[in-house]
């Protein structure tokens, strides 16, 4: 909510100086307030004070575009999924921060263009928003799904993608929050495997996990230190993970530079 302040006061000046000036309008005029508003307005004082007031909702919605740019969509208003639902970690509301530092520096190592980043970007802050569709005992259980219950998780997959394909800014990304959670092996909901899964979901699924292994979302799982962390990625290697990402993760998390940013330091990523 502290990001939305810049915005909130270049509206609200806005709204004051129209209200102002119809006020002292009203005033030296002897007037109803009212009719200061809807009358007896000259029309170069009416289109300064349009002009003025259209400046001020201008740099609101600048504000506001490069929150929704610099945050990520849709993560103002959700919020931290796992810090709401689980009453997460300490860490929890930096982990997209996390998340996306690790990522960005996959995606330069396996060359993505620009525009993939963007939808790698958007996924990594996205990914969840399905969760509106999860029945809330699903989204809070811990251990394994039943059968229905898993059906009922999976519909979060399609639904992110619906939710995305709407928004025609975000409308690239949709497939990847659709395939986000396929297994190497082809062991996931939607059966892909292999080179079939987008990039972007290979690399956010190996950093997704080493960040809840070493920042779990529940205070009932013990945290893993950095090098347990990485031996388990490479356990998983092969079946749910990409070899060629995990072991490309564990070549950047030798580098200094890397391990600082596992301390959960934001990090923003242009």
């Amino acid at each position: 909510m502290r990001r939305f302040i810049p915005t909130i006061l270049w509206a609200s000046a806005a709204l004051i100086l129209w209200l102002i000036d119809a006020a002292l309008l009203s005033f030296y005029q002897e007037g109803s307030f009212l009719s200061a508003l809807l009358t007896g307005v000259p029309i170069v004082r009416l289109i300064l004070r349009t002009i003025f007031c259209g400046l001020l909702f201008f740099m609101a919605y600048r504000s506001l575009l490069g929150n929704l740019q610099n945050a990520g969509p849709y993560n103002i208003w959700l919020g931290e999924g796992d810090e709401a639902l689980f009453c997460g970690s300490a860490e929890s509301s930096r982990r997209e921060e996390r998340i996306l530092f690790h990522c960005w520096r996959l995606a330069q190592v396996f060359k993505m263009s620009a525009a993939d980043k963007l939808n790698l970007r958007t996924l990594i802050y996205c990914h969840d928003i399905g969760h509106v569709a999860v029945p809330r005992a699903i989204l809070k259980k811990e251990g394994v799904f039943n059968e229905h219950e898993q059906e009922l998780w999976d519909t979060h997959l399609h639904k992110g993608a619906e939710i995305l394909n709407e928004i025609p800014c975000l409308a690239s990304a949709a497939e990847l929050v659709r395939c986000h959670e396929e297994y190497f092996n082809g062991g996931g909901p939607l059966g892909l495997a292999g080179q079939s899964i987008p990039m972007a979901c290979r690399i956010f699924r190996v950093v997704w996990m080493y960040d809840y292994m070493v920042y779990p979302a529940s205070f009932r799982t013990k945290p893993m230190v950095c090098d347990e962390a990485l031996l388990e990625l490479r356990y998983y290697a092969g079946s749910a993970l990409d070899p060629e990402v995990v072991e490309a993760f564990i070549k950047l998390m030798t580098k200094n530079s890397i391990l600082a940013a596992a301390g959960g330091r934001a990090f923003s990523i242009r």
